[in-house]
């Protein structure tokens, strides 16, 4: 995982979450709020 942003939290919830959470963020445009709620449960 050299490649790893950590300015790239789109990119991270694809690896946690998968694909269908990527939409959510990216409609919803509020990744702050679900990616503790989602990738760390």
């Amino acid at each position: 995982m050299d490649e790893w942003h950590p300015f790239d939290p789109i990119g991270v919830l694809g690896l946690f979450a998968g694909p269908g959470l990527k939409i959510i963020i990216l409609r919803g445009d509020n990744f702050s709020i679900f990616i503790p709620q989602n990738s760390y449960g």
